[in-house]
């Protein structure tokens, strides 16, 4: 990441490479709660959830990839590479995130 201008409050300033970083975490955030919620409220006691809710993380992955790809101008970057962004950034949040709104709505 750049060394230059950060924080949201600054995004409009911020190079096309750490604002690609600002929202694919903001979307696994999201997608992490929304996943939790899903996978909660259709959760019978059976089945791998786990498997779900990962498959919901590569899938939101992959598209995000692309939308950023063709929105901002990231330089020599192949998609494998911001798909790897995503994956270093994203997934420890994400499974966190997801496990505690998950074990929330189903204990809840």
């Amino acid at each position: 990441m750049s060394s230059q201008v950060q924080g949201i409050q600054n995004f409009n300033k911020m190079e096309d490479k750490d604002k690609v970083y600002l929202i694919k975490l903001f979307i696994i955030i999201i997608g992490a709660v929304l996943s939790g919620i899903i996978t909660g409220l259709t959760y019978n006691g059976q089945g791998n959830t786990w498997a779900t809710g990962f498959g919901i993380f590569i899938l939101l992955e992959i598209l995000i990839s692309y939308f950023l790809k063709s929105k901002y101008d990231l330089g020599e970057m192949t998609n494998s590479q911001i798909f790897r962004i995503g994956i270093v950034i994203g997934l420890l949040t994400y499974i966190f995130l997801w496990t505690v709104i998950f074990n929330f709505i189903v204990t809840g």
